[in-house]
């Protein structure tokens, strides 16, 4: 019976380019092969995600954690955390492509997965630099934020 309906309701699409000769030369059919290394590749993702994370971990710097500490040592084992945490959300704001968290803590977006060659080889690539420029924590930070800046993720 709705079958018999839907029969019933076809309805004729007037032409909305009537005008307009829309040859064959207007159709693109060109498969740009460009396409394929920007779709999914798990194992590269993976590969570069987690590089990239250990680099980041071995060089950045760590907390003294030698019992007891005192309220200085506490002091500046915050700060170090504290600044580490903000490189950790500039990056994590570039490889979401500006996607902030929400106002219950949660994004929506995994960077494991992004965009291979527009996002994680470069932001690889930024972990890789600054490793080979001697592992200045800030010029990770601004070299992150700058980034996100260019990309128009922070105003």
């Amino acid at each position: 019976m709705l079958s018999e309906k839907i029969k019933q309701k076809v309805t004729i699409q007037p032409s909305l380019f009537e005008s307009i000769d829309l040859g064959e030369e207007d159709l693109d059919t060109a498969f740009e092969k460009e396409v394929l290394n920007t779709t999914a590749d798990p194992e590269k993702s993976h590969r570069l995600y987690y590089t990239m994370m250990m680099t980041m971990r071995a060089n950045l710097p760590k907390t003294n954690n030698k019992k007891p500490i005192t309220a200085e040592q506490e002091k500046k084992n915050k700060e170090i955390r504290d600044f580490n945490q903000k490189i950790y959300a500039e990056k994590s704001l570039f490889l979401n492509r500006g996607k902030e968290k929400d106002n219950r803590g949660i994004r929506g977006s995994d960077e494991r997965q992004t965009y291979i060659p527009n996002f994680l080889t470069v932001a690889y690539d930024v972990v890789h630099r600054w490793v080979s420029e001697g592992s200045d924590p800030y010029e990770l930070f601004f070299a992150f934020y700058e980034l996100n800046k260019e990309k128009g993720y922070r105003h």
